[in-house]
């Protein structure tokens, strides 16, 4: 838990990551823990490939600018936003230059969503604590996208089986003794 959310402040952590089938971006929010609304405290929103060639650098900003998009979408006021990416953190707070045209336009598109938030906090972080929003990303960069294809589709991750209890639809057998028996 970050220590932002007992004040009223939504979190966000945020990656993207560039791999051999393409690009992913995620990010991980925590609501606020007095926030009057029916989000729960920990959200996940949605991953995104990109289906467009960009640098990493690109791809980090992209993930930047397209969270904090939905972190307004979803009414947040006063946000503390996490990343693992030094370049980009410093880019953005003025310690770095951005010398490629692409990267000072994405700067630059960025500058002017903090303005729409009350309190607004950009902190760089350890990739070890930055583990789901970058194993998100990781996992959403390495989707192959169907070719000829323009339809949407959404992959879902379950965290229990099917089948709750294969005791109820299964013999299980503890030793060929039992095998035996049974047959």
């Amino acid at each position: 838990m970050f220590p932002d959310e007992e004040e009223g402040i939504w979190t966000m952590e945020f990656d993207g990551a560039l791999g051999k089938e393409g690009v992913g971006i995620d990010m991980w929010i925590h609501g606020p823990l007095h926030q009057p609304c029916n989000i729960p405290r920990n959200v996940r929103l949605s991953s995104y490939k990109l289906d467009f060639d960009c640098s990493n650098n690109e791809v980090e900003y992209k993930a930047l600018i397209a969270d904090l998009k939905i972190m307004k979408k979803l009414g947040a006021k006063r946000i503390s936003v996490y990343g693992d990416t030094e370049l980009i953190t410093k880019q953005v707070k003025g310690e770095y230059w951005a010398k490629h045209p692409r990267t000072r336009a994405y700067r630059n598109v960025f500058l002017d969503i903090p303005k729409t938030f009350s309190e607004y906090t950009l902190s760089l972080i350890p990739r070890s604590k930055n583990m789901m929003a970058d194993s998100l990303a990781t996992a959403t960069s390495m989707v192959k996208i169907p070719t000829h294809t323009s339809k949407k589709y959404s992959i879902h991750v379950k965290h229990c089986p099917t089948v709750p209890n294969n005791l109820r639809y299964w013999q299980v057998f503890w030793d060929d003794k039992q095998i035996n028996n049974f047959l």
